[in-house]
């Protein structure tokens, strides 16, 4: 196996259909994997006050998604059942470490590609080449910027304090 395509979670409403930013990510990730057709996808995102309040995790959503878009089971990893963007990173870490991949794509938003990509370097060291692949934001401007001030804010706590490589409720 050449490599692993990472796809972070989102939110999805109530009937589990994904949010336009969460289709937006799934839909580049779909792009990078009929490039990359000798790669798996690795879904990640389970519950969250602010993202999943279902009963199923969110990454089942997501695999529902690229089963709809003809993408083969086999070809996606068991999911990162997380709650945050560094146990996304963490959990990922856990089952990509099981297989022989160098080779990481990361995919999310544009506005949170900068803090991901930093956990991402920590997490996964030098050990990996670490590609990043911004997807469309898809969000209204006042939106996006309530989003760029909250991802401001945790990369200067995570530079102050660290960045953690457990998976410990983390945001």
């Amino acid at each position: 196996m050449e490599g692993v395509i990472i796809v972070l979670g989102s939110q999805n409403d109530a009937r589990g259909r994904l949010s336009t930013m969460g289709l937006s990510r799934v839909s580049k990730a779909l792009e990078v994997f009929h490039k990359q057709p000798s790669y798996k996808l690795l879904l990640t995102g389970q519950f969250g006050w602010n993202f999943n309040r279902t009963k199923t995790p969110h990454s089942e959503y997501m695999k529902r998604y690229f089963l709809k878009h003809g993408v083969p089971a086999e070809d996606i990893f068991p999911s990162a059942t997380s709650t945050n963007t560094i146990e996304d990173l963490v959990l990922a870490k856990q089952i990509i470490d099981k297989h022989n991949i160098k080779d990481i794509i990361l995919v999310t938003s544009s506005f949170h590609m900068p803090r991901a990509h930093l956990i991402a370097q920590k997490v996964f060291g030098g050990r990996y080449k670490i590609h990043c692949i911004k997807a469309s934001d898809n969000i209204s401007p006042l939106y996006r910027a309530a989003h760029l001030m909250h991802e401001t804010l945790r990369i200067m706590q995570l530079k102050t304090s660290g960045i953690p490589t457990t998976a410990k409720n983390h945001d």
